[in-house]
């Protein structure tokens, strides 16, 4: 708190801003832990899964348990249910399923490449099916009301810009470091317990490594709101993924039509994707 009265003054009061208090009602609860963050509620609605499962039928009973979730969240909310009473089983299996399959012909991003990426083949990003990050950090740059981050920075992107001011990370010049998701979530465990506000996830661009954010997850036993940091070039599959486990997005929204990302970021279909 020290660090944080040197580095963002306006940081240490952000969370009662009457704005702040009205557009991220549950982020700020979690922050503070009076709301349980939404990977937590989801790694506790139960999910019996079949060898007979077909992916088809997996996405059905994702949509089914997504309903599932929103019930039980209303009810830990308003105090009807506790959640030492909920299962251990997991929506989030469901979606960590769901993620390799998708991975398996990959269309993660809308450029869907089609490569086996659990096979360690690699599209446009780069990415194969290794956590690989470049750094993580508390961040104190980012917006009042979300420092101190707990940010980390995952290597590659799925857009080409030539004005990124991550270049390093995105295109490959650096060769980052693999970690694996149990290191990654007692890291982020512990950051929270250091005064982390919340685990933002960023890059490069986290949309390729949605697989190892996930399996992070599963390992991390603190509560803390899960950002979601990205350019928004991803699929409606990869939403649907995020649905349930995100608490704040951040979309960094570059341009306005479709001509200039094709321009700048080497980037189809920019805006009627974003």
């Amino acid at each position: 708190m020290f660090e944080l009265y040197l580095l963002r003054p306006g940081a240490v009061k952000a969370l009662d801003d009457p704005m702040v208090k009205r557009i991220l009602p549950r982020y700020v609860k979690i922050v503070r832990d009076q709301a349980i963050a939404n990977f937590q509620l989801a790694k506790r609605i139960e999910f019996k899964p079949t060898k007979k499962s077909s992916v088809a039928n997996l996405w059905k009973i994702h949509s089914r348990l997504m309903k599932k979730f929103y019930e039980t969240r209303d009810k830990v909310d308003g105090g009807k249910l506790k959640l030492k009473n909920l299962k251990k089983s997991s929506l989030l299996d469901l979606k960590i399923k769901l993620t390799e399959e998708i991975m398996k012909s990959c269309e993660l991003c809308e450029r869907k490449c089609h490569v086996n990426r659990m096979k360690d083949e690699k599209g446009v990003c780069r990415v194969g099916k290794e956590c690989l990050i470049s750094s993580e950090f508390m961040h104190m740059g980012e917006e009042s009301h979300i420092v101190p981050s707990h940010t980390i920075f995952f290597m590659g992107c799925t857009l080409h810009c030539q004005f990124c001011q991550n270049w390093s990370i995105s295109q490959w010049f650096e060769s980052g470091h693999e970690i694996s998701p149990k290191e990654l979530a007692l890291g982020i465990d512990r950051r929270r317990k250091e005064g982390a506000r919340n685990v933002n996830w960023v890059g490069g661009e986290p949309t390729p490594s949605l697989f190892c954010i996930l399996k992070t997850l599963k390992f991390c036993e603190v509560n803390v709101p899960v950002i979601w940091n990205s350019n928004f070039y991803m699929s409606e599959k990869t939403m649907q993924i995020l649905d349930g486990i995100v608490d704040m997005y951040l979309s960094d929204f570059k341009y306005g039509n479709d001509k200039c990302g094709l321009r700048l970021s080497k980037v189809p279909k920019y805006f009627d994707v974003c």
